[in-house]
């Protein structure tokens, strides 16, 4: 089937979630984190397809999972507001999406790095947006379809209602070449921070609704 135009985006369906987590995969295939976490190129690409695609899943499950029309070139988690902070109800939706056998599918060691990561991006995340606000947990286009609106149109959605129902949007990222894009979406990118058990710099960046 052909692509739609880089200006539409549509709702993922059940069916294109494991499309998405190889996108997702390719995608983050020179992410400074993911070499940091799976240092080893060979390992990588055997296991972030089965990891990204327990990252969709649960997006698609507990959040909002926005794709390209037709072929699936272009993949945005995002999180809503009000996350449960119960943990038994937190683990039950790990084990529901598949997220609990993230330290079988990434090795004991990746995922205890993982983690040590994921509780600092969370502290951190708490100082910068105390208040409900949608998460923008994976933003990821096919290498080769980079360039051609495709990452801004799957944003817009949940950019837009945000906006209008003056909910804050957050994210953060370890690639400061993505940094201009998140700018000319409206986005206020803080200072870098260093994430201390990895030691790689991050960017936190915010965006407000109009006031």
């Amino acid at each position: 089937m052909a692509s739609g135009s880089p200006s539409d985006a549509v709702r993922l369906t059940e069916d294109q979630i494991a499309t998405a987590g190889e996108v997702l995969a390719r995608a983050f295939a020179a992410d400074p984190l993911l070499h940091y976490l799976i240092p080893d190129q060979s390992e990588r690409g055997l296991v972030l397809p089965r990891y990204y695609t327990a990252l969709v899943r649960y997006g698609y499950l507990y959040g909002e999972v926005y794709t390209t029309v037709g072929r699936v070139e272009g993949v945005a988690v995002w999180l809503p507001p009000g996350e449960p902070n119960d943990p038994l109800e937190r683990a039950r939706r790990l084990a529901r999406s598949g997220l609990d056998q993230a330290p079988d599918v990434l090795g004991t060691a990746a995922f205890g790095r993982l983690v040590a990561v994921v509780g600092w991006l969370e502290r951190a995340r708490r100082g910068h947006v105390p208040m409900p606000h949608w998460y923008l947990n994976q933003l990821g286009v096919e290498p080769e379809r980079r360039g051609q609106g495709i990452a801004s149109a799957l944003l817009r959605p949940v950019l837009d209602r945000a906006a209008g129902d003056g909910t804050p949007c957050y994210l953060e990222t370890f690639a400061p070449a993505n940094l201009p894009f998140y700018r000319r979406l409206g986005f206020h990118v803080f200072d870098p921070d260093v994430e201390p058990s990895s030691g790689l710099p991050f960017w936190a960046c915010r965006r407000l609704p109009p006031p």
